[in-house]
């Protein structure tokens, strides 16, 4: 299997990356009939244009924090998966800059061997997966987030992905359907905070300032930065509140961390 796959147009183009296994009984020096077992995966990313203008897709990129993706597989004469190798943790569909217009859905279809076979499981519930969609956006280059180290597990609860159906894998003949809305606008996460790449934290409301609680002793060397920008003014004061609600603030002991900005 390559490392970059190519979609030129609306439809699925798999010829070249499908792959199946017949199997059948020999009966009087003739084969009757034969069984086809498929032995790759199949992923669709939807992709609706939320922004105010046209993009163009470059590419799609899917990402894992181990190498869990392989690129090579063997079978043995009864058409049973031996191995699984070449393991990499990036594979990319290039959509060949295809335009996608205001409210409208375009679907990448990806091929790939599947993560288990057997007894092996490649994947952990807790590997972490990462989707971003590369742009044009006005013909400047812009990447655009859709999925950022979410786990296995909690893909359903993220994008409605139920990986626990096939034990957290993704399984040979199984269809996994991402949906994402893309929009080259920045959008507050759905946790209320952000971990960007040098692993610094940037909080945007009430819903990030606890979820960063839960997670500050992972990050006890990360630059807090509370983003003012982004909390209520209430009284149009100049002073910034974020309504605790009747929630408990529970105290980060001994953090090194500093909030700032």
């Amino acid at each position: 299997m390559p490392e970059t796959f190519t979609q030129t147009g609306k439809t699925a183009e798999l010829a070249a990356t499908t792959y199946m296994v017949a199997t059948g009984d020999v009966t009087d020096n003739k084969i009757p009939a034969l069984t086809f077992s498929p032995l790759t995966a199949l992923i669709q990313f939807g992709l609706k244009n939320t922004s105010d203008r046209e993009l163009k897709i470059r590419y799609i990129t899917l990402e894992s924090d181990d190498d869990v993706f392989p690129a090579e597989l063997k079978i043995d004469e009864d058409g049973v998966v031996q191995s699984l190798s070449g393991m990499r943790n990036k594979l990319t569909l290039d959509m060949s800059g295809q335009a996608l217009a205001q409210n409208e859905t375009l679907n990448g279809y990806l091929n790939i061997l599947p993560t288990t076979y057997g007894d092996t499981r490649l994947m952990k519930s807790t590997t972490e997966l990462n989707i971003t969609v590369s742009v044009l956006n006005n013909e400047v280059e812009q990447d655009i987030i859709l999925l950022k180290k979410v786990k296995v597990k909690d893909l359903e609860d993220n994008i409605g992905l139920d990986m626990d159906a096939t034990a957290n894998q993704f399984a040979a003949g199984k269809h996994y359907k991402m949906d994402f809305e893309v929009d080259y606008r920045f959008r507050i996460p759905d946790e209320g905070y952000m971990i960007d790449d040098d692993g610094n934290i940037h909080i945007y409301n009430k819903t990030g300032l606890f979820g960063w609680n839960k997670i500050a002793d992972e990050y006890r060397k990360a630059t807090v930065t509370l983003e003012k920008e982004y909390i209520d003014e209430p009284a149009g004061d100049g002073i910034k509140v974020i309504d605790m609600g009747n929630e408990l603030w529970e105290p980060i002991s001994a953090l090194p961390s500093a909030i700032c900005k």
